[in-house]
């Protein structure tokens, strides 16, 4: 990438660009995994014209500052739309986690990179089909090599999941369409927290928070909280400490939510109704992991309701003004208990 944004966009897709094919057959993994990593300032400097060295912004000011302008390159930006979305594929199902891990960060990057309009042909597509891998059944008993290939299409999900929130995020500030949210990643992260591997129920939970802020308050009341607080009533208790450790998120998300909307008042009445009984539930769970999980992150879940009027948090937190003026309220919840 530094090499990249040296010699420019013409030298880029000249030379760096075909060195990919044989460094996704690398034998070693932290090859694969650095070459993933680097992909994403790559494809920066081959579709951009004006980044890197001569250019008025570096590779970093744009990954940073996602608004600046880009004038893109026609002829390189094809290549990365088509070729270099096509290697991440390609190591987004690689057998090292990690090299899966900055395989993902770096096509969920590249997707505020390129045109708004692209996301859903050239994006999207590769995890719909990752959160669609299942392991072939077997013939006969469960050999290794079919619980060995069982774990790794579980993984996949699991990275689909990963992804799909990634996706979901970029709506809330407008990066992609929110219909495109609405109308395709929330049914797929739907799907997965039905799943039957609890690791993907448990990534599914963890993508709700990041997929609700794209979408709407029907939505949200009609489809996602039901699916939360479903997890919240998991059979596996990992699933359930999870959904404990996103009622933070969840929060949160609906409170860009509320700003939104027309009518803010009723979505916090909505958040309130609906999260405050999962966190109840969950600090009464039969399992102490649940339970202590939901303790630790019970602080940061109470001061995402501040300030506390007309919610019941205020008769069990200290709201009256100090002689200063001062109302320390949202910080008694941030290390509650």
């Amino acid at each position: 990438a530094e090499t990249a944004e040296t010699v420019g966009t013409k030298v880029t897709l000249s030379t760096l660009i075909p060195l990919i094919p044989s460094l996704i057959e690398d034998q070693e993994s932290v090859i694969r995994q650095h070459l993933a990593s680097q992909l994403l300032p790559l494809s920066l400097v081959s579709m951009v014209r004006n980044v890197g060295h001569g250019q008025r912004y570096k590779v970093a000011d744009m990954l940073e500052d996602r608004s600046l302008p880009k004038f893109y390159d026609g002829e390189g930006y094809q290549v990365v739309t088509t070729s270099v979305v096509s290697h991440l594929h390609a190591l987004l199902t690689d057998t090292d986690v990690d090299v899966r891990r900055s395989a993902s960060d770096s096509l969920a990057g590249l997707a505020f990179l390129i045109r708004s309009e692209d996301v859903a042909r050239c994006i999207l597509p590769i995890p719909l089909k990752l959160a669609q891998q299942q392991p072939p059944k077997p013939n006969n008993k469960k050999s290794k090599a079919d619980e060995q290939q069982e774990g790794f299409t579980e993984e996949l999900r699991i990275t689909a999941a990963n992804l799909l929130a990634e996706l979901g995020g970029a709506a809330e500030n407008d990066s992609i369409p929110s219909e495109l949210v609405r109308e395709v990643i929330l049914p797929a992260v739907l799907a997965l927290c039905k799943d039957p591997g609890f690791r993907v129920r448990r990534a599914a939970a963890q993508a709700l928070p990041r997929v609700l802020g794209g979408t709407t308050t029907e939505d949200a009341q009609q489809k996602i909280l039901p699916a939360f607080e479903a997890l919240s009533r998991d059979e596996t208790y990992r699933v359930r400490k999870s959904t404990g450790e996103c009622l933070v998120d969840m929060s949160r998300s609906m409170m860009i939510l509320a700003s939104k909307d027309r009518n803010p008042k009723a979505v916090n009445e909505l958040r309130r109704r609906s999260l405050i009984p999962i966190a109840e539930t969950l600090l009464s769970d039969a399992n102490k992991f649940v339970r202590h999980g939901m303790m630790q992150f019970l602080g940061p879940f109470l001061a995402s309701f501040y300030p506390f009027v007309d919610s019941p948090l205020d008769i069990i937190l200290p709201g009256s003004s100090e002689s200063d003026g001062s109302n320390h309220s949202g910080i008694v919840a941030q290390f509650f208990p």
